[in-house]
Formats: structure tokens, sequence, C-alpha cells
């Protein structure tokens, strides 16, 4: 189980995030946001926080994951 969980997080960082939501469509609605408030620190903050958060969700799921399942 570690090793597909593992997998499944460096495919989410290195492609796509859950086949929706690229980091480049993350980092472009950003920067149209930033052209409107004029605000770059909290946009990016929050974009680096949404990421974070999708990929500590993630790595939790596979720790609970590993814990329930049985080991052969």
């Amino acid at each position: 189980m570690p090793p597909l969980t593992n997998e499944l997080i460096s495919l989410v960082k290195g492609s796509a995030m859950l086949s929706a939501i690229s980091v480049y469509e993350l980092t472009h609605a950003g920067q149209e946001i930033i052209a409107t408030y004029f605000s770059p620190f909290e946009i990016f903050l929050l974009i680096a926080l949404y990421y974070y958060a999708l990929i500590s969700a993630l790595a939790w799921l596979s720790r609970y994951l590993e814990r329930r399942l049985p080991q052969y």
C-alpha cells in the first residue's frame, strides 16, 4: 500500500491535480485575481495553502489506509 499511495502523491505533484486543476491553471487564476485586486502575496499564499492542503490530505489518507488495511 505505501508504494501505491506514494505514487499517487507524486502523480498529483508532478501533473494535473486530480486531472481537474493543474498548478498552471491555479497560477493563472491567481494572476488574474492579482490583476484585479493588486495583492500578489495574499493570492499566492492562498494558492500555496490550497496545494499544501491537497497534498496533506492525500498523505493523511495514505497513512490511514496503511493502518486500516491488513498487511500480508
